[in-house]
């Protein structure tokens, strides 16, 4: 998963939507990374729909707002949680966190009901932030005030809980050190895929040499000139849309080469 997340990142491309039901495993136990409905370019000029010169590579938001209701719920970063809309790919990161965590678990890490029963629950997990680390991704106002009231509803939910009791396990020192270093509440604290895939945990199954990257960045703007068609004909204008970019993506591809 942290390999494909690595080619996903030099593309220019937040997911969005990682969670157990989109990864796909063949008979060999080859993986992929499904269902890029909710995906999302970073760096994309949001006036010309052309790609910026130097796009964040998933260390700064891009400069257009994103949309906080993608991800299910149970799989979803705090920041998504608290109303952001300029994050960065590290919300694919918490995601990897949690399915990591249900790898162990066998279900669920936090199923909750609503986004505020999803941040009680998160809370009983990973701890309580504080009050300068929330300020350090979180621009409302309001989600201040409510994680605030959570606060003193549940003062001694400030420190983590206990991994292997929350995995019902005992797991590998090693897991159990990435697992908090995936599921932070500031996305400025959590660890990047490059850093994961060095991890101890995994570092054994990372390999640069056969980890690709992609030389070009992947533009959605096709996706602006759906909704200014005919109703009906969207399905159309989308399949016409998108085999130009794929044919467009191949030409940039030789000319690199």
């Amino acid at each position: 998963m942290l390999r494909g997340m690595k080619f996903l990142q030099s593309a220019g491309i937040i997911h969005r939507d990682l969670k157990p039901s989109n990864i796909l495993l063949s008979a060999n136990c080859d993986l992929c990374l499904a269902d890029f409905g909710l995906a999302r370019g970073v760096g994309v000029n949001e006036r010309s729909s052309t790609v910026s010169p130097s796009p964040p590579r998933g260390g700064e938001p891009s400069g257009g707002k994103l949309t906080e209701y993608v991800q299910t719920r149970w799989y979803r970063a705090p920041e998504l949680l608290l109303g952001q809309t300029a994050y960065t790919s590290s919300v694919d990161v918490f995601s990897l966190g949690c399915i990591l965590a249900e790898l162990y678990r066998r279900k669920p890490l936090v199923a909750g009901k609503d986004y505020q029963d999803q941040l009680r629950l998160l809370t009983q997990i990973i701890g309580m932030p504080s009050e300068e680390e929330l300020k350090t991704f979180v621009t409302s106002e309001r989600a201040l005030q409510y994680m605030r009231k959570l606060r003193q509803s549940s003062p001694v939910l400030a420190k983590a809980a206990d991994w292997n009791t929350v995995l019902k396990m005992t797991a590998p020192d090693e897991a159990l050190d990435l697992l908090t270093k995936m599921l932070t509440w500031s996305p400025l604290n959590r660890i990047t895929v490059e850093q994961a895939l060095q991890h101890p945990f995994v570092r054994h199954l990372s390999a640069s040499q056969d980890e690709p990257v992609s030389a070009l960045q992947f533009d959605y703007a096709f996706e602006k000139e759906l909704g200014s068609k005919e109703e009906g004909k969207d399905v159309l204008t989308l399949k016409s849309l998108m085999r130009a970019e794929i044919e467009r993506f191949k030409q940039e591809k030789k000319a690199v080469k």
